[in-house]
């Protein structure tokens, strides 16, 4: 989910019944798409479709252009289809079920529907094959060093259905004048061991202090990403990063949108490292949930001695 800018919509991802919509697409309504819900009425609506599971939804701090990663189809081989990163079209049509990347149809799909075809929106960028994203931030306002200042983090959650492993492991993607604008960079790996996986990511965010946390649902563990030289941001960032844009507009004394709960920024506990150096940025495990079995735990300490 994500909250608008201006804090009165929020946005729900749900993701299709179907790898390619084999069940029917009766089975599909209201499915693949993004849902946009007004908080005071509870009217919602399709804000867009075509998405077989769209992720990570959150809003481009410099155009407030919502933005989502999406996991594609299977089944057509390893290298098909490119998961991707995009922005979110009001109305848009983005493929799914009966085309990929714009106009590439997918052959198994029956009915076809030409006219789908035609107004199916291309993606902005490919991130690859079955990285299974399942989560992105974007690392405006954070403390991140420099070099990844401006743009997207994005959690790959791993192929299932590869001849060799993609993904499994946390992606930056350089924005300018809000669009990629390069080559994605790995941010966070070492999340494989040969052929075994010792964490997969998931969802990323951005901490009060502007440290990067990646959800490790394979490692049981959050982990937390901060600059070695113990850099933070002025004050706390809000954790949807929209919130000062509603309070800048709101007259004084008043509450922009009644009933969301304000951080008290003095209980944020400021956990910067005093004692590492330099500008690099290194992963330390935040909280670890309970162990789903008894190597958890030795695995998640093994990462962290990485």
């Amino acid at each position: 989910m994500a909250l608008s800018p201006d804090g009165t919509v929020l946005y729900a991802s749900v993701g299709s019944n179907s790898n390619a919509a084999e069940r029917g697409m009766e089975a599909e309504k209201g499915r693949a798409a993004i849902w946009q819900v007004d908080r005071r009425t509870g009217a919602s609506k399709i804000f867009a479709s075509g998405l077989r599971n769209p992720n990570g939804l959150t809003f481009e701090p410099e155009t407030g252009t919502l933005w989502a990663v999406i996991n594609e189809r299977d089944e057509l081989g390893p290298n098909l289809v490119p998961d991707y990163m995009t922005s979110i079209v009001e109305g848009g049509f983005y493929g799914w079920p009966w085309s990929y990347f714009g106009d590439h149809i997918d052959e198994r799909v029956y009915p076809k529907r030409p006219d789908m075809v035609e107004k199916a929106i291309s993606p902005d960028y490919a991130l690859s094959s079955h990285v299974a994203p399942l989560g992105m931030i974007f690392s405006q306002n954070s403390a991140m060093p420099e070099p990844s200042a401006n743009g997207a983090f994005v959690g790959e959650h791993g192929s299932w259905n590869r001849d060799h492993f993609n993904g499994y492991k946390v992606s930056y993607i350089p924005f300018e004048d809000g669009k990629p604008a390069g080559k994605a960079v790995a941010f966070v790996t070492d999340f494989l061991s040969g052929d075994q996986a010792r964490g997969r990511p998931v969802g990323v965010g951005i901490d009060g202090t502007g440290a990067l946390l990646v959800a490790d649902d394979a490692g049981s563990t959050v982990w937390r990403v901060a600059p070695s030289d113990g850099a933070v941001t002025p004050e706390p960032v809000g954790s949807d990063g929209q919130r000062r844009r509603a309070d800048a507009d709101a007259p004084d004394g008043e509450d922009p949108v009644p009933g969301i709960m304000r951080a008290d920024p003095e209980s944020i506990e400021d956990s910067a490292s005093e004692n590492n150096t330099g500008d690099a940025v290194t992963p330390t495990p935040l909280t670890t949930v309970p162990a789903v079995n008894s190597d958890a735990d030795q695995n998640s300490e093994q990462q962290q001695d990485d």
